[in-house]
C-alpha cells in the first residue's frame, strides 16, 4: 500500500484552508497536519467532516519531517477586523513565510504553496496580463497599498530561491460553502442580507471578479505537486476560473435564486485593502497552462454550487 502524502497546512482555520482540507479528505490519499492558533476551532470544523488521518497542532509543536507539501494560508484578517493595525500585513505574513522557508532548508524536495494575491498588480484599470506593471507612489504610500506590497515582497523573496519548489498562487477572488459571512466582503454581505432578510446597500459602479472554486484550487495544487516529481517548480501563477463574472451578474443570480433585495444609495464608502479594482482578474494564463492545468468551473458555476451547499440548511 502506498504511503499517504504528508501535507502541512498553516492557518488551518482560514476560509481557503477549509475548502482545501475538505477536498484533501475527499481524496483520501493524504495525511494532514493542521496548524492554527485556535486548535479547538480546528477540531470543531474537522468534526463536521468526519475526517481521518488528521493531526491538529499548535505552532509550538514541530512540523513533521519530509512533508510532500506545505501550504501557507495565514492571513491577519479583513481591513475592518484589523482596526488600523495594517503593519500585520508585513510582520505577521513574513513571520510565517520565513517559517515555511526554514522548513525547506531541511526538506528541499517539499513543495511550498504560498497564497499570494492579485493585489500585487496594484489598482487594475484593465485585467492583468504578462506585461502589467505596478506603479507605487513611493512618497505617498497609503494603507491601501500595504497588502499588495507585502505579497509582492514575498514573491520576490521566493524567486530569489530558485532551487526550492515554491509556488505563489495569486488569488483574485475565492468563494466556498465555508465562507464566514460575518466578515466585511461583498459576497459575505450578500449572504448576510439573505439570511437576515435585510436590504443590501451596494455602490453604483460595476466590477468584474474571478471566483475560484475550492475544487479547482485543489486541482491546481495537485497539478503543481505532480509537476515537482519531475523538475523544480518556482514561479507565480494567476489563479483563474473558466470565466469571470460581473457584479451585475452576481446580484442578478442572488435576486433570482435567493430573493436578495438591494438598493444603490447615492453615498456609500467601503474599506478596500488594495484600492478600487473594477477589473480585478487576470488574462495571464500561460504559466498555469504550461504545467498542464485548466479550470473546470466558471465563476457563476462556482457561485451556484457553493451557495447551494452554504444555504442548504439555513
Amino acid at each position: 500500500m502506498k504511503n499517504k502524502d504528508k501535507v502541512i497546512i498553516l492557518g488551518a482555520n482560514s476560509h481557503i484552508a477549509k475548502g482545501l482540507i475538505y477536498h484533501f479528505l475527499q481524496n483520501g490519499n493524504f495525511e494532514l497536519y493542521l496548524y492554527s492558533t485556535h486548535k479547538e476551532k480546528t477540531k470543531s470544523f474537522i468534526q463536521t467532516l468526519n475526517g481521518k488521518g488528521i493531526f491538529i497542532k499548535s505552532y509550538r509543536e514541530k512540523f513533521p519531517n519530509s512533508a510532500n507539501l506545505i501550504i501557507n494560508c495565514i492571513g491577519p484578517g479583513t481591513p475592518k477586523s484589523m482596526q488600523g493595525h495594517y503593519e500585520n500585513w508585513f510582520f505577521l505574513l513574513e513571520k510565517f513565510d520565513n517559517l515555511a522557508l526554514t522548513y525547506l532548508k531541511n526538506n528541499p524536495t517539499t513543495l511550498y504553496v504560498h497564497f499570494s494575491s492579485g493585489a500585487v498588480y496594484g489598482t487594475l484599470k484593465q485585467p492583468a496580463t504578462q506585461n502589467t506593471t505596478n506603479e507605487f507612489p513611493i512618497n505617498d504610500l497609503k494603507w491601501q497599498r500595504f497588502y499588495g506590497l507585502s505579497k509582492l515582497y514575498s514573491e520576490a523573496k521566493h524567486r530569489a530561491l530558485p532551487h526550492y519548489n515554491i509556488v505563489d498562487l495569486r488569488i483574485f477572488a475565492y468563494f466556498s460553502r465555508f465562507i464566514n459571512y460575518h466578515e466585511d466582503y461583498f459576497l459575505c454581505n450578500i449572504i448576510k442580507s439573505i439570511l437576515e432578510n435585510k436590504m443590501l446597500h451596494v455602490t453604483a459602479d460595476d466590477m468584474i471578479r474571478d471566483l475560484i472554486s475550492p475544487k479547482d484550487l485543489f486541482r491546481l495544487i495537485l497539478t503543481c505537486l505532480a509537476y515537482t516529481q519531475h523538475t523544480t517548480l518556482n514561479l507565480s501563477l494567476d489563479v483563474c476560473s473558466k470565466r469571470p463574472i460581473t457584479k451585475k451578474q452576481i446580484l442578478t443570480f442572488f435576486v433570482n435564486h435567493y430573493g436578495l433585495k438591494y438598493k444603490v444609495p447615492q453615498t456609500l464608502q467601503l474599506l478596500n485593502s488594495g484600492g478600487v479594482k473594477n477589473n480585478y482578474f487576470s488574462k495571464y494564463k500561460e504559466p498555469a497552462k504550461a504545467i498542464g492545468f485548466k479550470p473546470l468551473l466558471t465563476s457563476l458555476e462556482t457561485l451556484t454550487e457553493e451557495t447551494a451547499h452554504l444555504l442548504k440548511n439555513k
